[in-house]
């Protein structure tokens, strides 16, 4: 029996065995281009954010599920009309999970804080963004059986990226700091900030949590997807029993 098809009746091609390491370094680099956009939208979106403050901030959660779409198109993965309803679902199911997240870590930060503890609430924070985002964004390149039959690994993916929120914040001066002189050449930061406001402020912390982040969870959507081969050679027994 042939494989499963597309709305439009194109064949949808299956993952097979050496194709999934490839599968995973394509998403990985996916996620690796879409941080550092991410980073150059820091400065533009503040603006926006002026006249937009209920909104604009949610763009951030954009460029991963656009790149990320791209490239499972590219790999033919999503094909035809349905297939570009998935891309589209996955662009904004990334852009929601970023909304999600980011209201999830400003609650718990308040509690901290109101609570008069000590200050703990980054990594805590950092790690349930971390994870709520990446759990939203990994189901959403999978599909329902796939999240049934995958879904350990998608929650231990996830946990994985929730500790990447907390490395890629605590790495800010140490590695995101370094963004910064390329966007001020490209005119990406305000003209009067200088090199030392963005070092001890969050600026470095977001653009190293950007990279590092996204390009983590696209890893972990890549070897999710790659755990599919061992459930391709299932598919045809059943339909031929």
């Amino acid at each position: 029996m042939s494989g499963p098809v597309s709305l439009l009746g194109k064949p949808i091609p299956t993952i097979e065995r050496n194709e999934g390491a490839k599968l995973a370094a394509l998403l990985s680099i996916a996620g690796l281009i879409a941080g550092p956009i991410t980073v150059g939208l820091v400065y533009p979106v503040g603006r926006w954010s002026i006249r937009h403050p209920h909104s604009a901030q949610y763009i951030f959660g954009a460029p991963l599920g656009i790149t990320l779409a791209v490239s499972l198109a590219a790999r033919g993965l999503v094909c035809g009309f349905g297939g570009f309803c998935k891309a589209i679902s996955l662009v904004m199911l990334s852009t929601l999970a970023y909304f999600v997240a980011f209201w999830v870590a400003g609650r718990l930060e308040l509690v901290f804080l109101s609570s008069e503890r000590p200050p703990f609430n980054y990594p805590l924070s950092m790690f349930r963004r971390g994870l709520s985002c990446a759990r939203r964004c990994i189901s959403a390149g999978l599909s329902e059986g796939d999240i049934r039959n995958l879904g350990y690994k998608v929650l231990f993916c996830s946990v994985l990226c929730g500790i990447l929120g907390i490395v890629g914040w605590d790495l800010g001066p140490y590695f995101g700091i370094y963004f910064w002189p390329v966007l001020r050449d490209l005119g990406l930061t305000p003209t009067d900030e200088t090199f030392q406001n963005a070092l001890y402020g969050d600026e470095s912390h977001y653009f190293s949590l950007y990279v590092i982040w996204q390009t983590g969870t696209a890893a972990a959507l890549g070897f999710v997807l790659q755990s599919r081969k061992s459930l391709s050679p299932a598919a045809p027994s059943h339909a031929n029993g």
